[in-house]
């Protein structure tokens, strides 16, 4: 269903610019939106669905290129949020709990193009590139027995991590101004992740706080779809 919606909204917006020349502008501004971030985010998000971290095809979410003829500036931003709460209910106790995920991330960098056809072309860039993520777990814990307690666990992860990205992309022209693309990304990454957690109960409130430093190499697949528009 996603995919065949997607298909449809590229289809339809070629449809009002096929009349132009479908020669590629050269020299322009572009500005690109990751439809399978938008759909999965907003249209196709459900209540029932499990929660995740952040999938990697939600970033970015906007991309804004400028282009000379074979080269081009680019900048992206992306974000991702979600969270959920249940509730529990026994005999003994009654259990809240709390879940999200956050995340923003951005990148700037250049890219060339190669193999450039009139319908088509391949394309290689370079990023520098900066990602935020906070994952957060809350646990509110009533035990309703002969002697009542609680206990609460609030817990969060941040990571931040900056370096560089190595996208490889594929380009197919409808008409000078409307393209779709899609690209993969090799990113070698500097991660700093914190810990904190609070455990709170009748007596007792215990704090801790870690952090680990560690160098990641990402492989992240194409499984974004753009829709570009220049001008």
């Amino acid at each position: 269903m996603k995919t065949y919606l997607t298909i449809f909204i590229i289809l339809l917006i070629s449809s009002f610019v096929r009349g132009q020349d479908e020669t590629p502008i050269s020299k322009s501004h572009e500005l690109g939106l990751n439809v399978n971030a938008i759909l999965n985010q907003f249209v196709f998000k459900r209540s029932d669905d499990i929660l995740q971290p952040v999938p990697a095809n939600q970033f970015p979410i906007l991309m804004y290129r400028v282009h000379s003829p074979r080269t081009a500036l680019r900048l992206g931003v992306g974000f991702y949020n979600n969270s959920e709460r249940d509730t529990t209910i026994t005999g003994f106790s009654d259990t809240k709990n709390f879940q999200s995920f956050r995340n923003f991330s951005m990148f700037i960098g250049f890219q060339k193009s190669y193999l450039t056809k009139k319908k088509a072309n391949f394309y290689i860039g370079l990023d520098l590139k900066y990602d935020v993520e906070i994952g957060r777990f809350d646990q509110d814990v009533l035990f309703t027995s002969f002697d009542p307690s609680r206990f609460i666990n609030k817990s969060t992860r941040t990571t931040h991590s900056a370096g560089f990205g190595l996208p490889i992309g594929i380009v197919f022209h409808f008409s000078k101004r409307l393209n779709i693309s899609t690209e993969g990304s090799l990113d070698l990454l500097a991660n700093l992740r914190i810990d904190k957690s609070e455990n709170i109960s009748v007596g007792n409130n215990n704090e801790s706080k870690t952090e680990t430093r560690f160098i990641k190499l990402n492989l992240k697949q194409p499984l974004s779809l753009f829709i570009n528009y220049r001008f």
